[in-house]
Order: C-alpha cells, then structure tokens, then sequence
C-alpha cells in the first residue's frame, strides 16, 4: 500500500471507496483511521477490507472514525469479506459503536465467510440496529459463516422489529 495521507483541511471531503485488498493491514488501518478523524465532516463512507489482514485491532480503529462521524455519517458500507481473523470482540466494537450513528440511512455490512464470528457478535450488530431510527436500507452479508446458527437471524429481526430507545 503506497503513503495514503488525508489533509488536514477546513472543508469536508467525502470519501466513498477505500480498498485496501489483501494488505497486511492493523497497523496501515489504525494509521489511515487517525487520518480520517482530523476531517472535519464525512457523509458517506465506503471501506473494502476483502480478503485482508484485518483483525479486530483494525475493527477497533473503524469503530473510533464511526464513532467521530456519528452524527454525520449516512451511508456505511464495510466489507469484511473473507477475514478470517475477525472474531466476536470485533463485531463487539462495531456494533457498540453503528447504534450511536445516528444519521444512518444506509448501513451495508459483509461478514461473509468468517469462521470466527458466532452468534455473541452477530447479536452485538443486531442490538445496534434498533437504535438506527433513521435507517431505510439494510444490507447484511453473513454467507458461509460456520459458526452462525438460525439464532442470528432470529435476533437480526428481532432487532429490526424492536423500536428505538
């Protein structure tokens, strides 16, 4: 991954796509998430971990830029396709932090094939989901996760039926 440095500017920028595919990728992501955070205002982002090195480390890093932009931020898409080292604490951190975004109007999440998420974490996005009173669309990928049982969908509804507190 070639030196990635976002200015430090005045004005808003938006950032809609960000891949950073197959990188060896905590550290590289801790760094660009301390970029992000010295924007002023960020509407939309787009971030597509696929197949990386990503760890929870690095979900804690995307945590602390959601939670910067949380009253800004209307369009989430993250895509954690394929990392493997993706784990409960992850998801824990995600969704701690999606249920204080409170602008969101669009919220895509990929968790296809990780192998080490259960239903814990899958109910940690879950319960972050009743809180989104402005969210319209929706789009949750949880493909070829083994650990996964009916018990998440179940919550993911439950969730979506629940009204905000």
């Amino acid at each position: 991954i070639p030196d990635m440095t976002v200015p430090h500017t005045q004005t808003s920028i938006g950032i809609t796509n960000l891949n950073l595919f197959e990188s060896e990728i905590d550290v590289v992501t801790k760094k660009i998430m301390d970029s992000l955070i010295s924007v002023r205002s960020l509407v939309e982002l787009k971030l597509d971990f696929n197949q990386s090195n990503i760890k929870d480390d690095g979900c804690k890093a995307v945590s602390q830029v959601l939670q910067h932009f949380s009253t800004t931020l209307t369009n989430v898409d993250l895509n954690l396709k394929f990392c493997y080292n993706i784990t409960d604490a992850g998801l824990r951190d995600l969704g701690n932090t999606i249920a204080k975004c409170s602008s969101l109007v669009h919220l895509q999440l990929n968790f296809d094939c990780l192998d080490n998420i259960t239903d814990i974490g899958v109910g940690d996005i879950a319960s972050a989901l009743s809180f989104l009173s402005n969210l319209t669309r929706l789009h949750l990928f949880f493909d070829e996760c083994p650990e996964l049982t009916d018990r998440s969908v179940e919550g993911i509804i439950g969730a979506l039926r629940a009204p905000s507190t």
